[in-house]
């Protein structure tokens, strides 16, 4: 933490008490770091402050293969920074807390800055749970390049052949990309033709309850700037 207090970051960590062994309090250890330069807090507060805040994932960027995490924001030029970084051993629930708490204590509520309008991310298991208790004021919007690509794994993963795959995907793509509400059933109607019956309950279960929060017919009439995916995808 000495690098990062030298090179001017601001920062938080997240640390597991040890067991006490031969009478002696073992170090605790560090299994999560959240950290942003004082110029991107002023962007933050300038930018991601009642406008969307995007959040991003990166693997094997280290050796020691921990994932990395960016809270993004988009400024008045239309162009994306890093807001702040995150490097935390898990994806978990808990990670994804202590990233928006730390957010909340040093650059937005406990700062007198309003907190962000919409988050747009992907669908991970540890965000998903933690919005709810985090951020529950906030809307969740799904990426839309995450969510044809989810789809796209488990047709290549279930045994589709890539002609198929393309014409499913596009049909996938207009699903996603519906612009009234009066046609998302008849988008869906339109993909799951081109399914077999597995998939096509995986699309009726799994996807319906989440068309709130992927389809452009309703995130687009949420305050995110027009945007429907993660910038970096």
């Amino acid at each position: 933490m000495a690098a990062f207090d030298e090179a001017g970051f601001q920062f938080r960590t997240g640390l597991v008490p040890q067991p006490i062994k031969d009478g002696v309090r073992q170090p605790a250890v560090m299994e999560q770091t959240v950290f942003f330069y004082p110029t991107q807090k002023d962007l933050a507060q300038r930018f991601i402050s009642e406008f969307p805040i995007l959040i991003d994932r990166t693997f094997n960027t280290n050796r020691l293969r921990i994932p990395f995490i960016q809270l993004i924001g988009i400024a008045n030029t239309g162009k994306s920074f890093p807001a702040t970084f995150s490097f935390a051993v898990s994806e978990s629930k808990h990670a994804f807390d202590f990233i928006f708490e730390t957010v909340d204590i040093l650059i937005f509520t406990n700062q007198n800055v309003a907190r962000p309008s919409v988050i747009i991310a992907d669908q991970a298991a540890g965000l998903i749970a933690s919005i709810p208790t985090s951020l529950p004021d906030i809307p969740l919007q799904f990426c839309d390049w995450h969510c044809a690509e989810n789809i796209r794994k488990r047709l290549a993963k279930n045994g589709y052949k890539k002609d198929e795959r393309d014409r499913v995907m596009e049909k996938v793509g207009q699903y996603i990309k519906t612009e009234e509400e009066y046609l998302v059933e008849v988008q869906r109607g339109a993909l799951c033709h081109h399914l077999n019956p597995e998939e096509v309950a995986y699309i009726d279960t799994y996807w319906r309850q989440k068309e709130r929060q992927a389809l452009c017919c309703y995130t687009r009439l949420l305050p995110n700037l027009g945007l429907f995916r993660i910038t970096a995808c």
